[in-house]
């Protein structure tokens, strides 16, 4: 069985196809008009509102708990 008939035929991969290319172009017009890496800026973004969500539902202790255990674990990777 070939690719284009597991996604739904050369339509679905064309479909596809013009969907990473718009992404692709996305990023680089937010890196050219913010002037810094595209994809970092979305991916921070992206972060923040992971972790605004996170306080909202969970409360500002359980978020800074959960940071610092991230902190920590992160540190000891680190040093390994």
């Amino acid at each position: 069985m070939s690719f284009k008939t597991k996604c739904g035929g050369t339509n679905e991969l064309e479909r596809i196809k013009k969907k990473l290319i718009l992404k692709v172009l996305v990023v680089q017009l937010i890196g050219k008009l913010s002037g810094t890496d595209g994809s970092k800026l979305i991916t921070e973004k992206r972060l923040q509102s992971a972790i605004d969500e996170f306080e909202k539902k969970f409360g500002k202790g359980v978020l800074r708990e959960h940071l610092e255990n991230h902190k920590i674990n992160h540190e000891k990777n680190d040093n390994e």
